[in-house]
């Protein structure tokens, strides 16, 4: 039980660093790269945080997070990262859905709230929701169909 505990923290913490990629190519991209979309600017958006997030996930997690005598080297293989990428495209698929339940019920661009300059958008606040829902999809996904498997390695 300790020994998942920590490797949750582990995964948390390596997952923190890959949301704070993912949500600054997130913001970056809807608000300047795919700008003249307007208020599709943020779909595509995720889907290049999403990948940007995935990169960062699987290499730190393979480094950090799964690093059991019986998990080494069960994720340094191409199937290992086919199916953390395929696990990982379900959670875009989530995180698509609650910005399109987002902007459907809101408007995406609607502003929450202002600090200073920085205005806070409902696809913010969406994906602030969705990744926490997302994070604990991609652990248990992850930990049991690629790292916790007893028939491949």
């Amino acid at each position: 039980m300790k020994k998942n505990l920590l490797e949750l923290i582990r995964y948390g913490l390596v997952g923190a660093l890959a949301t704070l990629v993912d949500w600054a190519v997130l913001y970056v991209g809807t608000e300047y790269l795919f700008a003249p979309l307007n208020e599709n600017a943020v779909y595509p958006a995720h889907v290049l945080s999403f990948l940007s997030g995935l990169i960062v996930n699987f290499i730190l997690s393979n480094l950090f997070v799964f690093t059991a005598d019986s998990q080494r080297g069960k994720g340094n293989n191409f199937k290992a990262f086919f199916l953390f990428a395929v696990i990982g495209v379900i959670g875009l698929g989530l995180t698509e859905l609650g910005a399109w339940a987002a902007d459907r019920l809101y408007g995406s661009t609607t502003v929450v709230m202002t600090i200073g300059t920085f205005e806070i958008k409902v696809y913010l606040v969406a994906k602030v929701i969705m990744t926490i829902i997302v994070l604990f999809w991609n652990y248990l996904a992850r930990k049991f169909l690629i790292y916790d498997r007893k028939d491949h390695k």
